[in-house]
C-alpha cells in the first residue's frame, strides 16, 4: 500500500470516528503546517500558534472572506479544534508531538480570524425556526 492510501485510510478511519469535523478539517492541517514552515523559510518542529497562524494564512489565501464560515462548515471553529484535530492526526501515526507538547497548548492560542476571538457554536436547539 502506498503512503497516499495509508494516509486516506487513517483520515477516513478519524472521521468515522469523530463526525464533528469533515474530512478536509485534517486536511487543512497539513496545508497550515506546510504554510507555516514555507513562511518560516526552515523545517522544524512548529508551536500550536506557529501552526494556527499558518492554517489562518493558508485558509484565508484559498477561501478569502469566506475562510472563517468554510472551516466551521467542516467543524472548525476556533484553535481548541485545531488541538483537537493534531492530536487526532498524532494519535493515527500522521503527525508527531515533542515531548514538551500537550493538547492544552491550543487553549492558550487566541488569534483567530481577524482578530476576533474563536466562534462558539450554537447550542442545538437555540436558533429559531423561520417559518
Amino acid at each position: 500500500m502506498n503512503e497516499k492510501t495509508v494516509f486516506d485510510k487513517a483520515v477516513n478511519r478519524l472521521v468515522e470516528e469523530d463526525p464533528r469535523y469533515r474530512r478536509e478539517a485534517y486536511l487543512l492541517v497539513f496545508d497550515g503546517l506546510g504554510c507555516a514552515l514555507v513562511r518560516l523559510g526552515e523545517r522544524r518542529h512548529l508551536t500550536a500558534a506557529e501552526l494556527v497562524d499558518g492554517l489562518l494564512e493558508f485558509a484565508v489565501r484559498e477561501y478569502g472572506p469566506l475562510a472563517s464560515a468554510v472551516l466551521a462548515d467542516w467543524g472548525v471553529h476556533g484553535p481548541t479544534d485545531i488541538g483537537r484535530i493534531v492530536y487526532k492526526l498524532i494519535d493515527a501515526g500522521l503527525l508527531a508531538a515533542s515531548s514538551d507538547d500537550s493538547p492544552e497548548d491550543f487553549l492558550r492560542v487566541t488569534k483567530w480570524f481577524h482578530g476576533e476571538a474563536p466562534a462558539t457554536p450554537p447550542a442545538p436547539g437555540s436558533i429559531p425556526k423561520i417559518d
